[in-house]
Formats: C-alpha cells, structure tokens, sequence
C-alpha cells in the first residue's frame, strides 16, 4: 500500500522524492499512471530528477530517466551537471551510464571545476572522467607530470626565425 504522504503529493514532487531514493519501481509507475509528467523540470534549487538520481548514485534509475528523455547535460543553479554530482560523490557506474548517453566532460561549473576535478584523484570515477578530459582535449599525461616536448628554448628559435 502506498504512503499517505505519496498519495497526497504531486506526481512531479514524488518523481524528485522517488530519484533521491532510487525507487526505480515507483518511478516507472509515475511514468505508466501519468504522460504529462516532466522529466526535465527543475525543482526550486534548479535540479531535475536526473540531478537526484546522480547525486544518490542510481544508475538504474538514471539510465530509466534518460530513456524518458532527461537532459543529461542540464545545469542546476551553480551549474552543476548530474556529471557534477556523481563525480563529486564518487559514483563511477553513475558516472559511465551518464557517459555513454553523451554527457559532456568539459562543461565547468560556476567555480570554473570540471566533474574530473571534483572526484577523489587516482580513484575509478577520476580515472573514467579523466580519460573522456583528456581524449576531448588532447591532453598528454606528460603535461601534468612537469614533462613536455615544449619549453622555453623551442619559443626562442621561433623568435628569432621572425627576426
């Protein structure tokens, strides 16, 4: 039997409720009982059910989300991604389902942070992010150790080939 408090909220209000939670069941009731309802509504913070389900590492219920439609890409009010959120929380297989339906890697949030930087470096979640970074952006290893073909001579010669 149903909660009372399910019973007497709105179909949309539930859907964030049922996200956080990860109560794929109910959601896909939601979805079968009403065609209206709207997977990309934000709530009054700006996050959509998607943002939820991310932050509390769903991936059954963002991977269901995402079927019906769902931005994966949509930013909440400081412009934080469902990337964002799964990566801040360490969520890898959120992480990947987010991935492979086409989230962007390489869209910062207010602060300028990258989902990549938000996760626990060297950990699986950092790992995925970084590659899908670095493969977007042509970053080479190399660079972030200190190490590069490029230095300061090589800009010198080119100075003076102009001269």
């Amino acid at each position: 039997m149903a909660d009372v408090s399910e019973l007497t909220t709105s179909p949309q209000v539930q859907l964030y409720a049922f996200a956080r939670a990860g109560r794929l069941d109910a959601i896909q009731e939601l979805f079968a009982a009403d065609s209206a309802l709207n997977v990309n509504a934000p709530d009054q913070t700006g996050k959509t059910p998607l943002h939820y389900a991310a932050q509390f590492g769903w991936p059954a219920v963002v991977g269901f989300l995402l079927e019906q439609g769902a931005e994966q890409s949509v930013c909440e009010t400081t412009g934080d991604t469902p990337l964002h959120f799964a990566a801040f929380k360490g969520h890898t297989q959120v992480v990947r389902v987010l991935m492979e339906a086409g989230a962007d890697p390489t869209v910062s949030n207010e602060d300028g942070k990258f989902p990549h930087q938000l996760c626990d470096e060297g950990g699986a979640t950092h790992q995925v992010l970084f590659d899908a970074y670095s493969e977007a952006y042509a970053v080479d290893p190399a660079d972030l150790e200190g190490s590069s073909e490029y230095s300061d001579d090589d800009d010198d010669e080119d100075d003076e080939d102009e001269e």
